[in-house]
């Protein structure tokens, strides 16, 4: 099965949230050493279940919330550092959607009208299902992100889940109700999606562009430079960024 790189400082981030990785791992049927590595890498499956078995030992309703709005979390991965330079939010989400296979094996399908832009998150392998608990971690992330940087208290205008949570917490934080449907999609309103980005820096978004654009062609010609992607990404990241 097909590797991907498992984007981020997952076991500092798990650490901060004082969840067990070695559990984890465990749970997920995964090494031990899985996140020791330099670049560390996961199959599609493996990273679902790696999602699922946080989710299970953590007990928390409200942790895929605070995963995705830790202190700086656009410093989690170059893409998300380059969406978070962007002119605003359409841009910032169009980026991510450009640049997600560099993150995780998903895909962001991006549909919009005259009102809103819709975000549907599908996975890679249609045989399988995409954990609620990521699915509630990416929701609350692209809430965060443009709240963050916009300084404005944005809500998504509709979201929709195959399993959505059985309480509050989330609907709660992206003050939207969250309905029931055979897809996952979080929809905004594009007059918000305009407001500009107070983190927008065009000079950094042309320093990591061609370099971003070089990866994902190198992913397309050859999927064995994947375990590359993120150690030359990183070191494009300025000091003290991360």
């Amino acid at each position: 099965m097909k590797n991907y790189i498992l984007d981020g400082r997952y076991k500092d981030l798990l650490q901060f949230h004082n969840i067990n990785v070695e559990e984890v791992l465990k749970r997920a049927q995964l090494p031990g050493g899985a996140l020791n590595h330099h670049i560390p890498t996961m199959t599609e499956a493996g990273y679902y279940r790696f999602m699922k078995a946080i989710d299970y030992l953590a007990g928390d309703d409200a942790l895929p919330i605070k995963l995705s709005c830790t202190d700086r979390i656009e410093s989690f991965s170059p893409p998300i550092f380059a969406s978070y330079c962007a002119k605003n939010g359409a841009a910032c989400i169009e980026r991510l959607a450009k640049d997600k296979r560099l993150i995780g094996p998903m895909h962001f399908i991006i549909t919009k009208d005259n009102a809103n832009m819709t975000v549907e998150i599908i996975g890679e392998d249609e045989n399988l299902e995409l954990p609620a608990f990521l699915i509630s971690s990416e929701f609350s992330f692209l809430t965060n992100i443009i709240r963050r940087a916009t300084k404005e208290n944005i809500n998504p205008v509709s979201a929709e889940m195959k399993e959505p949570p059985d309480n509050n917490t989330l609907s709660d934080f992206l003050n939207c109700s969250i309905a029931l449907n055979n897809r996952n999609t979080i929809s905004f309103a594009c007059s918000d999606l305009e407001i500009p980005f107070i983190s927008y820096d065009e000079g950094m978004w042309s320093y990591f562009e061609p370099e971003i654009n070089k990866r994902l062609a190198e992913l397309d010609v050859d999927e064995s430079t994947a375990a590359r992607v993120r150690s030359a990404l990183s070191e494009l990241l300025p000091s003290g960024v991360c």
